[in-house]
């Protein structure tokens, strides 16, 4: 598994629980003394068609990375809304994550810092802090449950709030995430 520093990760056990609003919230709060690049990562693997909110968009061969230029109320867009210095999305099959990954990397300044929203990246990258949100609403998605382990802090979401986080629990320090003791 590759180590990656700079990253903040948020993961959830369904669709529709406030990974967006959880981002949004670390990059309006950090991107005022740190460049912050937003990233949603959405896999796709055999038989999947019409999940992740948008049927419409046909599948990539490979991967394909969009960057947001629109201030409108999709996710990506929220995200450059509160105050990212560049917000991607990354749409890959599962088979080329690590070969997307480093796409990524390429079109990034290195000395940003990055919050994610992805359950699957968690699988081939280790980052910083991976929050893993659970909505006590919803069923737990199959991709949730195999990464639940991996997440350093677990948030319940109620479907509208988040029931025991505090923002102030993570900082920037050292040129890294870190969760306060």
């Amino acid at each position: 598994m590759l180590r990656f520093e700079k990253l903040l990760m948020i993961g959830a056990t369904s669709r529709n629980s406030g990974k967006t609003e959880l981002a949004s919230a670390f990059i309006k709060k950090f991107s005022k003394k740190n460049k912050i690049v937003g990233l949603k990562v959405s896999t796709y693997h055999i038989n999947d068609s019409n999940f992740h909110g948008q049927q419409s968009l046909p599948l990539p061969d490979k991967y394909i990375i969009i960057k947001e230029s629109e201030k409108s109320d999709k996710d990506t867009a929220r995200m450059l809304n509160a105050g990212a210095s560049e917000v991607y999305w990354l749409r890959t099959k599962v088979e080329y994550i690590n070969e997307a990954v480093n796409e990524f990397i390429k079109l990034i300044d290195k000395t940003s810092f990055i919050v994610c929203e992805s359950n699957s990246l968690t699988k081939f990258i280790k980052p910083d802090i991976f929050i893993m949100i659970r909505n006590n609403q919803k069923p737990d998605k199959d991709s949730a449950t195999e990464v639940m382990k991996m997440a350093d802090i677990e948030i319940i979401s109620n479907g509208e709030k988040f029931v025991n986080f505090d923002i102030s629990g993570i900082e920037i320090d050292k040129g890294k995430w870190v969760l306060r003791k």
